[in-house]
């Protein structure tokens, strides 16, 4: 039996190694209008290789759980880390093809190391799973911020043909946080159980997840081709910005999730998922509307506010009260399924700008997709409240 001290220091080890491979999976978006003048390719191209990146990281998640029934967790999360800093392998490509190759070999590696990881930060949270598995989930949108900002600042100082220098540096430090926090000692079978808050009815899981795809193919929209959109106002010159706006959206999505995590114990969270996005609505107009840097900060903070508030939410609360399945296994169906349809909707976005659409166009499809979720959250939350009318429970909310 591990000490509680050994158990956060194992949930600080897998945060911090998602930190560092969302981290490399933040490196590709920021680059987007670098990659365009320097493949001499489209930004409908380049949308679809983003596609296949999310599609890609996403998607092989099942297939990936698939296997931590017959291989170890400590080598499903060391194969995963060491791939996905393939990322850096971004600057030495000169076609599409060998882009792609790069996307969906370091994407592998992203969709290998989450399962493992995810279901580590369960099994050592234990009764603290409400702190310790959204501290964990947090670490991947810090992780892309941070990617954002790193890779940015280093090609605009070192330029494209050093970044696989991070590698081995990367690879090391990664690795050592992993091994400090001992993860051949998770036991990702012993995780437990969430059950439901007092005499409460929990929601569907088919429902949750049909939830959760709305948010996540406007939140894919946004990040997938914004920083195309920032280009066009700021120029390519000025990527190291770019990759600071993205960055500030994504850390300040990632700070607000614990906000929007901490008022779902007294507020449900169905209801701040719509509040949420009808607060993104006008708040999207206003960062796409911006001319200036320091107004566009100041709009990415807002939309990060926001934002934090619509997925965070659904994992973190929700998902734990659902039918069917393992907190984990339900957490881990949200994330990979729902961000490979948002993966999917960046290869539609792709293709509307070959169709002629522009690219702030593309990102306005989150004015019908954020009404939909948040009509879609009331009516759960109202089919939610009637099924436990006779129950006298607190919709909801956490007890």
């Amino acid at each position: 039996m591990l000490t509680r001290p050994q158990r956060i220091r194992q949930l600080a080890s897998l945060t911090l190694g998602h930190i560092y491979v969302d981290m490399c999976n933040g490196f590709l978006l920021p680059l987007l209008p670098l990659l365009v003048s320097r493949l001499h390719t489209s930004m409908a191209t380049l949308g679809v290789v983003a596609g296949v990146m999310g599609l890609v990281a996403n998607g092989v998640q099942p297939l990936a759980g698939m296997l931590m029934h017959r291989v170890r967790i400590s080598v499903l999360l060391t194969v995963g880390l060491v791939l996905a800093f393939g990322f850096a392998f971004l600057g030495s490509v000169q076609t599409v093809p060998q882009l792609l190759l790069v996307v969906v070999i370091s994407a592998v590696g992203v969709a290998i190391f989450h399962p493992g990881a995810l279901l580590g930060a369960h099994a050592v949270s234990g009764s603290q799973e409400h702190i310790g598995v959204p501290a964990f989930l947090s670490g991947g949108a810090l992780g892309v911020a941070i990617g954002a900002v790193v890779v940015t600042q280093w090609v605009s100082r070192l330029g494209f043909e050093r970044l696989w220098w991070l590698m081995p540096g990367g690879i090391l430090l990664g690795l050592a946080t992993l091994y400090y926090g001992r993860i051949w000692d998770i036991d990702i079978h012993h995780s437990p159980s969430e059950a439901p808050v007092g005499n409460s009815v929990p929601l569907p899981f088919f429902f949750l997840l049909l939830l959760a795809c709305p948010l996540t193919i406007g939140i894919t929209l946004v990040l997938t081709y914004l920083p195309l959109h920032l280009s066009t106002i700021l120029g390519v010159g000025e990527v190291r910005w770019i990759g600071v706006i993205l960055g500030v959206l994504t850390f300040i999505g990632a700070l607000s999730g614990y906000l929007w995590g901490a008022l779902s114990r007294w507020i449900s969270p169905l209801r701040l998922v719509a509040v949420g996005q009808c607060l993104l609505i006008p708040i999207l107009i206003l960062l796409l509307h911006a001319r200036s840097i320091p107004v566009m900060l100041v709009c990415a903070t807002l939309t990060g506010t926001v934002s934090g508030g619509a997925f965070f939410p659904i994992v973190a609360t929700l998902a734990r009260r659902a039918h069917g399945l393992t907190p984990g296994l339900r957490a881990g169906m949200i994330v990979g399924v729902a961000w490979s349809i948002g993966a999917l909707g960046a290869m539609v976005g792709a293709a509307m700008l070959q169709h002629g659409l522009l690219v702030d166009q593309v990102i306005y499809l989150n004015l019908p997709l954020a009404p939909s979720a948040a009509v879609l959250a009331l009516y759960l939350e109202w089919r939610y409240m009637k099924r436990n009318s006779s129950l006298d429970a607190t919709p909801l909310v956490e007890r």
